[in-house]
Formats: structure tokens, sequence, C-alpha cells
């Protein structure tokens, strides 16, 4: 161990994951070139096959000597309980929460921290990119920095409402600094099985003008593995409601709602219609939205967005709603081809101002292509 760099804590709650992923996840762990990091694995009370295949890959880790590492084994207790155990047990000056089948970079404990230390954050967001399992799409870069203070520190208040998106309120892509989440008593909401991030993410980012962001990406993100933590199922459609009725009493509670509201609204519609998409039956739909009926009461939303109209077409009628979300999902990638032919025309209008033997004709070909996908969207 490095003892002249802060202990930091990574916390990796395990509960059945899929062991493809989760052996190259914990070997992304191991590989971390930071000189100072102790690495709890809590396991959620997994099958007895793989707790013993986490004790044996235990002896694994003595090949790090920067590393101290310690599993944790608990009856289930869901995942929000499983990182308070780890928080609970953990001694680093940072922590780090970490899922299990995910992808690290191995620079990316010793990054996050120098920007800690450099900025003397208590947060330091980090951008990620998505790589979806069952079709290979791959979202390089999910954060927007130029939506985002451009300076060293900064807080929510910072961000215009309609960008407050810019952070994803996930809490495995963030180091936090451990006396600032103990000082604000911040923990995982156990009653919580999803959006249960959401709460703590959103509670601590909220609660701090010592935020930074982390340049370049250093996790990739698995989606749609079936049996992993972040599985969408219906046993508990309305937590992610839930969550935002919790984080709402507490920004009154502080004061700090006047502050927030236009982000509150805007992230909250967009985390509970993400939650919606993720739900199989209508019955968990329906339930769904009936408690953000109440929500929306509560607070007396005023945001007008496309997702708070899907949100509402879902309460009236399932299927509506379904074509609703085919016709935004074909309306989003127009766009996204619109963008993609703009860029070519201002590349291939500068290549062509250079003289790089780019004939003029290749312009108007691009904007030929841009006028046949409006008029075939049309």
């Amino acid at each position: 161990m490095e003892n002249n760099k802060p202990l930091v804590s990574a916390i990796v709650p395990v509960y059945n994951t899929p062991e493809d992923y989760l052996w190259n996840s914990l070997d992304s762990i191991l590989k971390q070139t930071y000189g100072n990091l102790e690495v709890l694995i809590v396991d959620d009370g997994s099958n007895n096959k793989l707790a013993k295949a986490l004790d044996k890959y235990l002896k694994k880790t003595t090949e790090n000597p920067n590393q101290k590492w310690q599993i944790i084994h608990q009856k289930n207790g869901g995942l929000s309980n499983a990182r308070n155990t780890g928080f609970r047990k953990c001694s680093g000056e940072y922590v780090q929460f970490l899922d299990s089948d995910d992808l690290f970079d191995e620079d990316l404990i010793a990054k996050a921290v120098e920007r800690a230390i450099t900025t003397g954050a208590d947060i330091v967001v980090e951008d990620f990119k998505i790589i979806n399992v069952s079709d290979g799409a791959e979202v390089a870069s999910v954060i927007s920095k130029t939506s985002l203070p451009c300076r060293h520190l900064f807080s929510l208040r910072d961000i215009e409402s309609s960008q407050i998106g810019a952070i994803p309120f996930n809490v495995w892509s963030k180091l936090f600094k451990k006396s600032f989440l103990d000082n604000k008593s911040i923990l995982h909401d156990e009653s919580l099985h999803r959006a249960e991030d959401v709460l703590f993410s959103y509670s601590a980012l909220a609660q701090t003008d010592r935020i930074t962001l982390l340049d370049g990406v250093y996790i990739s993100y698995y989606e749609a593995i079936p049996t992993s933590n972040s599985a969408r199922n219906d046993k508990y459609p309305i937590d992610s409601v839930k969550a935002w009725h919790k984080l709402y009493d507490l920004l009154i509670k502080n004061g700090d709602y006047p502050i927030y509201r236009g982000s509150f609204e805007r992230a909250c519609i967009g985390s509970i219609y993400w939650h919606l998409e993720r739900l199989h039956t209508a019955e968990g739909i329906e339930k769904l939205c009936k408690e953000f009926k109440k929500l929306a009461k509560k607070i007396n939303i005023k945001t007008k967005d496309n997702n708070l109209i899907g949100i509402n077409l879902a309460a009236q009628d399932v299927d509506l709603w379904q074509v609703y979300r085919n016709v935004m999902s074909d309306y989003t990638n127009v766009l996204g081809a619109l963008r993609d032919c703009d860029a070519k025309i201002i590349e291939l209008d500068n290549q062509y101002k250079q003289n790089l033997g780019i004939k003029a004709s290749s312009k108007l070909l691009m904007r030929a292509i841009k006028r046949r996908i409006v008029k075939v969207f049309r």
C-alpha cells in the first residue's frame, strides 16, 4: 500500500451476477493502478456456488499489493442494504460504489482521486459509456460537457434547469468524500428496491457546491443484463415515484426546494418515465401512473415536456402510449440522422474550402440525403 495516498474504499454489491460479467468486472477492479485501495465485496445472499467462487477469488487478489480485499456474506437484504453494509464497514477517505457487472478502466480510481484532491471536491462525477448486451448498441459518452459549468467546482444551482439531466443520477459513476456523506447523514434508503440511487445521488448533489467533473470516460456500463442488480422487473413498480416523493420532502425540509424546483421537476419526470419504459405489465404501469398522479398534485408540477405527455398517455391508455413511444423513438432517430448530416455537410464544406480534393457535389449530395430523411419522416 502507498500510505502517502488517501485510502479509497470501493464497495461492490453482488447478487447472483452472471459470472461472465462478474469476473471481468472484478478483474478490472484488481487492475486499478491506484496505490491505496480497499475493496469490499458484499455478497447479498447469492447462491452457494457463487458465494464459494467469490471466496476462491479472494486468493487471487493478493496479486496486487496496493489493494486489500474483503468479502462480506449476508442474507439477501436488497441493493440498498448491501451498499450500506459496505459503507458502514469501510475505512476510506473516499468512497466509490461500483456495480458487479460493469467494467472499469485501470486508471478510474487514480484519476478520480487526483481530480478530487486537486479541486477539493465532495463529489467527482464520472462519465461512462453504455453497451446494450442484447443488440451491441453503444453510446460512447453519456455526459454532455457543454451543459455543465466551465469551472473546476459547481453546484446543481449552476446548471440550467433544462440541462439538469446532464449529470446522471446513478451512484456507481461518482467518487464521494466519505466525511461529506457522514456529515450529511446520507445513506441508501433500504425501503427502495428501484431508483434507490436516484434518491442517494440527488440528495448528495443537492447538498454541496463542491461538485467536479472527471475528464474522459473510464466506466463501461452494460445494459439489459437480465439477472443483474440493474435488471428491470415489475415487483416494485412505484419505487421510482416513492424515491422522488422522499427527495421532495428532503428539499422542503432543508429549504432548498425553491432553488431546485425547475431542475427537480425535469429530472423527476425524466427519471420516472425512464422507469415506466422498463415495466412489462399493464398492472405495474397502472400503479406507477397512479402514484405519479399523487406526486404531481403534491408538488404542483408546471413543467411540460414529452416525457410528461408519455406518462399521462400511459395512465389513460397503455396501447396508445406504446404508439407514442414508437413515434418518439423514430423522431429521435431522425433528429440524430439530421445532426449527422449537418456535421458531414460542415466537414465537407471545410475540406472543399481547403482544396482537399472534395468536390462541391459531395456537399450537395449530403444536403439531398438530409432532404430525403425529412421527407420520409413527414
